[in-house]
């Protein structure tokens, strides 16, 4: 069975790529249906919020610097800007069959998230700034309402009312959250000015990159911009650029077998030293065990990447 895309699949290299969700710019949500018995994959990032219900298969997913084994029933949301990937299992019983739902909180308008009525699902979003899996008893009955929107006409007012319902169940649906902080913001912002930055950075990060440098391409004094980037990422400047590094290294470290000093030079850093104080300091353990234990997870197998909307 050929997998059900609409863009053609691109080759994991191991950099998280910006693959904003064109359908999502002018639409409440998208959903998608992925089906395939293997594909390549490209780590990667948007601005959309995605909610992804395996119905079928098994593999490794890597959101963040979470990397572990999926299976059908699994429930995972994954937050704006967060670098995601999935890598398949070569024994699977059929073929994977991945429902996925995407929307892009900006295009809601900050009125919408203003309102009182809002506040539990925008708490949940910034949450999935950190990678969610759902594990409540409720997992099965959102699949399933998952599934069901592909029954209902596009654009239609039947189609948004079955979308509330699924964050209705969301928000009553235990959950576990992937990472210790965020990879990426998961804050909603409005000011096109932030994605602007973060293609720089992710452009850039494997160089010398310094907050004057971007203050610049933004007409920003560096103190300005330092006080702004802080509010809509909630971290310095310089935090970010070393966990945008960092999810590059996680990815070498978990899928290539270069030495590690090798995978921080080529990340943007100069000094070793410094390279493990920040993943200690960021990853929470040291590059050596990092790969260890990714690698121990590794279960082979061609690599895909989510469909956009049809």
């Amino acid at each position: 069975m050929k997998p059900n895309m609409s863009t053609p699949p691109v080759i994991f290299d191991g950099s998280p790529q910006f693959s904003p969700i064109i359908e999502a710019q002018n639409r409440a949500f998208v959903s998608s249906r992925c089906r395939g018995t293997g594909f390549p994959v490209k780590s990667h990032y948007h601005s959309e919020v995605e909610l992804i219900w395996v119905r079928n298969g098994r593999g490794l997913w890597h959101i963040g610097k979470s990397v572990e084994l999926f299976k059908g029933g699994d429930l995972l949301l994954v937050g704006p800007n967060l670098p995601h990937a999935l890598e398949l299992s070569h024994d699977q019983d059929g073929a994977v069959d991945l429902h996925i739902v995407q929307f892009l909180p900006q295009s809601w308008g900050n009125s919408f998230w203003r309102m009182p009525e809002t506040g539990g699902i925008l708490e949940l979003i910034n949450r999935a700034g950190c990678g969610i899996q759902f594990v409540g008893h409720g997992t099965e009955e959102i699949g399933k309402l998952m599934e069901s929107l592909s029954a209902f006409t596009p654009y239609s007012f039947n189609a948004f009312s079955a979308f509330i319902e699924i964050c209705r169940h969301l928000l009553a649906t235990e959950y576990r959250v992937l990472n210790q902080d965020t990879v990426a913001s998961a804050h909603i912002s409005t000011d096109q000015r932030l994605n602007q930055v973060i293609l720089l950075v992710d452009a850039t990060a494997h160089d010398k990159i310094t907050q004057e440098q971007i203050a610049s391409e933004l007409r920003m004094s560096p103190a300005t911009f330092s006080r702004w980037f802080k509010r809509n990422m909630g971290c310095t400047f310089q935090y970010y650029v070393n966990k945008v590094r960092l999810a590059r290294v996680c990815a070498d470290l978990a899928q290539c077998n270069d030495n590690i000093t090798t995978i921080a030079m080529n990340a943007g850093y100069s000094n070793l030293a410094n390279f493990n104080r920040r993943f200690l300091e960021i990853i929470g353990t040291t590059p050596k065990l990092f790969r260890s234990q990714a690698q121990s997870l590794k279960v082979g197998g061609p690599r895909w990447e989510y469909a956009g909307a049809k």
